[in-house]
């Protein structure tokens, strides 16, 4: 059984604005990513596997994007959804290290919570035993990620020290099952779709 796992691809946000679950849509580019997602999806011979979306704007942009090349069927989930961080949602990133700011936030919702929402949904695809696409957001993709391969996430997600260690814009995490186990897990950076 595989799962794939793919983070939205580039969204409007010229105000360089803290995005969490504002409706930015799709940059022209971002558009282009989401379609080329969807080619590599068919060249992979894996067209039709349903997608699970976050509600987000840009996660259902990315997803109907990529269903448009390989004619599968979106639905929403919000367990898929982006962190939430209610205090600084709408700001704009006012230090020059705003990614402190960002995690070290009192309002922020907790890697906790993200893994245990990510998991959960894990758990009911792997019990339906259909391979499927998963279109979320970097925080909890990473968070997944790392819990997959058994590892400590970085503390600051988006240091740009750490850039190489998140899941990026269009990047693909493909999850190989085998009796409900994991066997292997691949990350597909969007530069390689």
């Amino acid at each position: 059984m595989k799962l794939y796992f793919v983070r939205h691809t580039e969204y409007y946000n010229p105000a360089h604005l803290y995005a969490f679950h504002l409706p930015f849509h799709l940059t022209e580019y971002g558009r282009k990513q989401a379609l080329m997602i969807g080619d590599w999806f068919l060249k992979k011979e894996v067209g039709m596997l349903p997608i699970i979306a976050s509600p987000i704007v840009r996660t259902v942009q990315t997803a109907e994007l990529i269903a448009s090349k390989t004619h599968a069927m979106v639905t929403i989930d919000r367990r898929i959804i982006e962190s939430a961080c209610p205090e600084l949602q709408g700001k704009v990133h006012a230090s020059e290290k705003h990614w402190i700011e960002e995690e070290d936030n009192r309002t922020r919702e907790t890697q906790k919570s993200l893994l245990a929402r990510m998991t959960s949904i894990c758990d009911e695809v792997v019990s339906s035993g259909k391979d499927t696409i998963l279109i979320s957001h970097g925080d909890p993709l990473t968070v997944l990620y790392y819990y997959l391969i058994q590892e400590d996430p970085p503390r600051y997600f988006w240091d740009p020290q750490n850039a190489a260690k998140v899941i990026g814009r269009g990047e693909i995490i493909e999850v190989t099952l085998e009796n409900g186990s994991v066997r292997s897990v691949d990350r597909h950076p969007l530069s390689e779709v």
